[in-house]
Formats: C-alpha cells, sequence, structure tokens
C-alpha cells in the first residue's frame, strides 16, 4: 500500500518533468483529433495521451498515481497556458513564467485534490 506522502512526493516529481516537457516543446496536439496529443518519450518516440497515456508508467503505476504521468500532466500543463507554451521566448518572459506558475500552482490543487 503506498502512503499519501508517497502518492503527493510522486505526482510532484512528474509534475516537474512535465514542466520540462512542454518547456522543451515536446507536447503537441494531433491535428484534426482536438482531444489527442503526442508527447515525445525520453528514449525515442512517442507516447499517445487521449484522456490516458499509453506509456509503462501510466499503464503499469495506477496504484501511486492513478495514472497521472509525466506525458499527461505535461498535455494538462499546455492546455493550462497554451499560448504561454507556443510564444517565443521575448522580454516578456517573467509575466509568463508568472501565469504558468499560476497554472501549475492550479494544477497541483487539482491533482491534490483526487487523493482527499
Amino acid at each position: 500500500m503506498v502512503s499519501p506522502v508517497q502518492q503527493i512526493e510522486s505526482l510532484y516529481q512528474r509534475l516537474e518533468k512535465a514542466r520540462q516537457l512542454v518547456a522543451n516543446g515536446k507536447v503537441h496536439p494531433v491535428i484534426g483529433q482536438e482531444a489527442h496529443h503526442v508527447v515525445q518519450a525520453s528514449k525515442g518516440g512517442f507516447y499517445l495521451v487521449n484522456g490516458t497515456c499509453t506509456c509503462p508508467d501510466a499503464q503499469q503505476r495506477d496504484d501511486v498515481h492513478k495514472g497521472w504521468c509525466k506525458h499527461k500532466l505535461a498535455v494538462e500543463v499546455l492546455k493550462a497556458a497554451p499560448a504561454d507554451a507556443e510564444k517565443p521566448k521575448s522580454g516578456k518572459r517573467a509575466k509568463s513564467a508568472a501565469t504558468t506558475a499560476d497554472e501549475s500552482d492550479r494544477l497541483e490543487r487539482e491533482i491534490a485534490e483526487l487523493y482527499h
């Protein structure tokens, strides 16, 4: 049995990795498929995310994070701040970072609510 603290720590680690995936431009919507995204895998290839993810972590560690792997979280981060993720870096970086941080905080609260 996984403790609530272990679940939260696991999700937080995945959320940090998800933010990196978005920041590095590795999350892309599938054209013509509104609820589908592809996320570049760390070892090459891609995973399909359409409410669930096809990666082994999402499939095998559901007891720890209820399917919220870094790929699925990355899609949610992207959807929460799509304009910020798609904009080229500019002088308005501080505002974008603040907006992304606010959206990430909201996502963290929603994830935490799943376990209450």
